[in-house]
């Protein structure tokens, strides 16, 4: 794909690349005009292809026609000849701009044949981790007594143990336990009589889970870094039977 699509920039030297997606009818054929004639390039702007039969000249000079490659083919009826033009500053500016392009285009299709490739191996997944946790928790009130009540949690830790296993791929297991988690809340609420309260909440959660790399049957598997954000927040009523 990467040859193919370069091929058809111009540069300041010609290259024959260019007259690699022109066929023509060999006998009810649809042949590379390589296979039939001979294509050299004289100088650094001439290309002379020579038809190994005479009596396909005209079909070769009608191909490049059809091709629109942007150069007329001068027949001699011997061989013909392709002249390209010097590059202007401008044409050389465009030539850069749509190199750039195609490279740009090109990586983002590797990167999707990997990430595709990646994900017909990782679709299904069995996990079990644990983490040991750390925090803190205060409470201004308790709900049995009328009046207004904060409540403030926080909690951070990290992983001592990850599995996750692949069921489309056995024997394809991410054990790697590096990371951390953080999650906070705040509550605040008024008890309007015993046993009845209203108030407001809001949760914030973070995890990060650092990637890890595998060799699979050949291939290299990725297990992306993996960042968790959650935000959680609302209205809560509680009503505690004694």
């Amino acid at each position: 794909m990467v040859a193919t699509a370069t091929a058809t920039v111009f540069t300041a030297h010609i290259i024959k690349p260019i007259l690699d997606n022109i066929f023509i009818d060999y006998y009810g054929s649809k042949t590379k005009l390589s296979q039939v004639a001979t294509v050299l390039t004289n100088d650094a702007t001439t290309i002379t292809i020579t038809p190994w039969e005479k009596n396909i000249l005209g079909d070769i000079e009608k191909a490049i026609q059809t091709a629109n490659i942007g150069i007329n083919p001068v027949n001699d009826g011997e061989q013909i000849k392709l002249f390209f033009p010097a590059m202007t500053t401008e044409q050389r500016e465009n030539s850069v701009k749509q190199g750039k392009s195609m490279s740009d285009k090109t990586k983002v299709a590797i990167r999707n044949h990997r990430k595709n490739a990646n994900n017909k191996i990782l679709v299904e997944e069995t996990s079990s981790t644990a983490t040991l946790d750390l925090g803190y928790w205060f409470e201004s009130n308790t709900a049995a007594k009328k009046g207004f009540r904060i409540k403030y949690e926080i909690t951070g830790g990290f992983p001592i143990y990850q599995n996750l296993e692949n069921t489309a791929a056995p024997g394809l297991t991410f054990t790697k336990s590096t990371g951390f988690n953080f999650d906070t809340s705040l509550y605040m609420g008024y008890t309007l009589f015993r046993g009845f309260e209203m108030g407001v909440f809001a949760n914030y959660s973070y995890m990060y889970r650092e990637g890890e790399t595998k060799t699979y049957n050949g291939q290299t598997v990725i297990w992306p870094t993996n960042i968790t954000q959650s935000v959680r927040g609302g209205l809560q009523v509680t009503w505690k039977f004694d």
